[in-house]
């Protein structure tokens, strides 16, 4: 690994420097960055600023060894299949071949489950196995779909571009769900506090004013009636209530699990608002870039489509794809074929359509992909932005009315009293 020389300002402004080592000058500045550090200036050591070391004593040198997979099953956090992603994109892209790559990532001084990966990922390599069969053996992690894509850029020769669209993804799905995770923060604690003030309702108070009510010999809202009729039920058949929901939702969750719940369910989650737009979207998007990717590289468009087609997540999206590739291999024209699935907006089989009379086919699936990203963005902040307060209003409204029905309940009864009175 190569030296570099640093200056950098810390999060107070003081300036700071310091020498670390970093196979490129991109790698040297993100890990800096890492560091809490703003880089101002990195350079490279130059070999005559290093100690020299004395050949006197061979045996005061300590041979590097490599690192040795423990050869258990080792699981990535998320920032951490980012972390790799970037970084192996950032290397293949310098020039280094896959193996010196992965040699460089397994020469880490730190140790972490990135460096066991990679040593497994290396020694797979070098026995001769693929990278995208490397990955399947080296952690769970590397799911299908990434596995596939690799397998595609392996095949077009454009693996680190394949890469580091996936590192973008994989980043963007990241930042989708912290983003999620913290606009739910604040409508979580409410609905905890709504669930108890329910609860407090149902079991202690409406059957308190039940008995009042009960007493008066008034005729109550049909409001209160209700109220007191949901209570009643709740009260009596609670455990039922919660061991039929924990049932029903292990049994959804085992159906969309089986080939037919799969296909049903991808039909549906493209269908609700605002999530299936986004779901849509996202998947326009890398259908879109990994073809261009592959097309652009000279794989021809069936062997593209075959390929992205293994990628596609959405069974009913990969269908059509298929179905898409089929009529192609029968002579019609990529536009008309997408048309006649179904399955993707006229502006995407319009942009396809010119690709294809300019012979820029690459070139207009990259802009579909830009497009789709954009989109992507701004679904993502409207749904984060709308989570907060549909919550509020939905639990607002639930309370308002146990509220009005306990209260209209209270003034009847009063109100007939004085009557009586």
């Amino acid at each position: 690994m190569k030296q570099f020389s640093y200056q950098a300002y810390d999060k107070g402004g003081k300036s700071v420097s310091g020498i670390i080592e970093a196979d490129t000058l991109n790698l040297a500045s993100r890990q800096i960055e890492r560091m809490g550090l703003q880089p101002k200036q990195i350079a490279p050591v130059q070999m005559a600023d290093k100690p020299v070391k004395s050949n006197t004593n061979p045996a005061a040198e300590t041979p590097k060894k490599n690192f040795v997979p423990s050869g258990k099953t080792i699981r990535l956090s998320q920032t951490q299949l980012v972390l790799f992603t970037e970084e192996l994109s950032e290397l293949l892209e310098s020039g280094l071949q896959l193996e010196q790559a992965l040699g460089a990532m397994e020469n880490r001084k730190e140790f972490s489950q990135i460096k066991e990966v990679t040593a497994t990922l290396r020694q797979s390599v070098r026995e001769g196995m693929s990278f995208s069969q490397s990955l399947k053996k080296a952690s769970p992690s590397f799911d299908e779909l990434y596995c596939s894509l690799v397998g595609a850029g392996e095949m077009a020769g454009a693996l680190p571009k394949i890469l580091k669209r996936q590192a973008e993804h994989l980043t963007a799905m990241e930042d989708l769900r912290s983003r999620v995770i913290q606009s739910l923060i604040y409508p979580s604690f409410i609905v905890f506090a709504g669930l108890v003030l329910m609860f407090f309702f149902m079991t202690f108070l409406v059957p308190q004013l039940t008995t009042l009510f009960t007493k008066t010999g008034q005729n109550l809202p049909l409001p209160t009636l209700l109220l007191i009729k949901i209570s009643s039920f709740f009260k009596q058949f609670w455990p039922f209530i919660i061991g039929l929901t924990i049932a029903g939702s292990g049994g959804f969750i085992a159906y969309i699990r089986t080939v037919a719940g799969k296909k049903w369910w991808d039909v549906v989650v493209l269908k609700i608002p605002l999530f299936g737009r986004i779901l849509r979207a996202q998947a326009i998007a890398q259908i879109a870039q990994t073809l261009s990717t592959l097309v652009g590289n000279g794989l021809p468009l069936m062997a593209g489509l075959r390929l992205v087609s293994q990628t596609c997540g959405n069974t009913q999206l990969k269908s059509n794809l298929l179905k898409t590739m089929e009529m192609v291999g029968d002579g019609q024209s990529f536009s008309k074929a997408l048309t006649k699935t179904g399955s993707f907006p006229p502006m995407v089989i319009d942009s396809i359509s010119i690709g294809e009379q300019t012979g820029e086919l690459a070139l207009a699936l990259e802009r579909i992909a830009k497009r789709y990203d954009k989109e992507l963005k701004r679904s993502i902040e409207a749904m984060t932005s709308m989570i907060q307060p549909v919550i509020i209003v939905v639990l607002s409204l639930l309370v308002g009315l146990v509220a009005y029905s306990i209260i209209t309940g209270i003034f009847q009864s009063i109100s007939g009293l004085r009557v009586k009175g």
